[in-house]
């Protein structure tokens, strides 16, 4: 289940895979094995070396069963 955010958090749009992990309660090296295999929602690219998940993409994910699909 998606974490809870503080009302400062709440305008954020996108995270990083650390907190995209801590979200969806996996590791973080998870996230990527899934991105790998294509089990993951692709990420939003801020530059050559920083990836972002977008927090409505997470939320499909976890709606439609997570890492269970």
């Amino acid at each position: 289940m998606l974490e809870k955010f503080s009302p400062t958090q709440s305008h954020r749009l996108a995270v990083c895979a650390r907190e995209a992990a801590r979200m969806l309660g996996i590791s973080r090296s998870q996230v990527f094995k899934l991105l790998a295999g294509k089990k993951f929602p692709e990420p939003v690219r801020l530059g050559k070396r920083n990836p972002r998940w977008l927090i409505a993409d997470l939320e499909i994910f976890l709606q439609k069963g997570g890492c269970n699909a």
